[in-house]
């Protein structure tokens, strides 16, 4: 409650809630995007490792 009531009082210090959650979201998919192509390196590696046994 004191948070709202301090945010009202203050609106120019806290972007908009939907900014914030654009922010959080890209954020979210730029991580899962280089989680996803780390994966792929190590499967590649993997896979290379073992055609070449």
């Amino acid at each position: 409650m004191a948070m709202q009531r301090r945010r009202i009082r203050n609106p120019m210090l806290h972007p908009p809630l939907s900014e914030c959650l654009r922010l959080a979201a890209s954020f979210c998919l730029l991580k899962i995007t280089l989680c996803y192509r780390e994966a792929n390196k190590v499967a590649d590696t993997l896979a290379h490792a073992a055609a070449l046994q």
